[in-house]
């Protein structure tokens, strides 16, 4: 973090479902590093930004659910690309 001016922040692991364990330790312990680390090398500015929490609702309708689980058996030959311009379907409110 030495000589930046800016740190974007985008990383989260998403790959342990919802273990509060690997959520604390990669995805809050992580930030909290970034941050610490951007203060003690006086980093002027941190964009932090969460995009997977805006779509994740989608996840929990067929088939997207079994897309993202690889659930390959259950997966039908067509369905809708969820794209940018649908709304938007946060799990949290």
């Amino acid at each position: 973090m030495k000589s930046i001016h800016t740190v974007v922040h985008l990383a989260a692991d998403i790959t342990g479902g919802w273990n509060w364990e690997r959520t604390h330790r990669f995805n809050i312990g992580g930030t909290y590093n970034v941050f610490e680390a951007s203060k003690q090398n006086d980093v002027r500015r941190i964009i932090f930004a969460s995009s997977g929490g805006t779509m994740l609702g989608y996840e929990m309708e067929n088939p997207y659910t079994e897309i993202v689980g690889a659930d390959y058996d259950k997966i039908p030959g067509t369905w809708t690309m969820i794209t940018d311009d649908m709304p938007f379907r946060p799990i949290h409110r």
